[in-house]
C-alpha cells in the first residue's frame, strides 16, 4: 500500500504477524501523519469513547497495516 492510498475513514488490518487481528480507524490525516484508533474488532461504527489517536508517519502506517475495508 501507498501512503496516498490511506483515507479518512477507513479501517485497515495489522501485517504483523499475531494470534489476534489488530485494525486501525483512520480518523485523520494531517501534515503527513495519520491519526489512527485501533481497534478490537472491525465494525461499521466504532465506539470511541475510550479510544485514543495515535499520529505515525504516513510511511510508518503503511509498513503495519494494509488495507481492509
Amino acid at each position: 500500500m501507498k501512503p496516498s492510498e490511506i483515507k479518512f475513514g477507513n479501517i485497515y488490518k495489522s501485517t504483523l504477524s499475531s494470534d489476534e487481528d489488530v485494525y486501525a480507524y483512520v480518523r485523520g490525516i494531517e501534515g503527513g501523519k495519520v491519526g489512527f484508533s485501533v481497534l478490537d474488532e472491525a465494525t461499521r461504527s466504532p465506539d470511541f469513547t475510550n479510544c485514543g489517536v495515535f499520529w505515525v508517519r504516513e510511511k510508518d502506517f503503511t509498513k503495519v497495516f494494509s488495507t481492509y475495508r
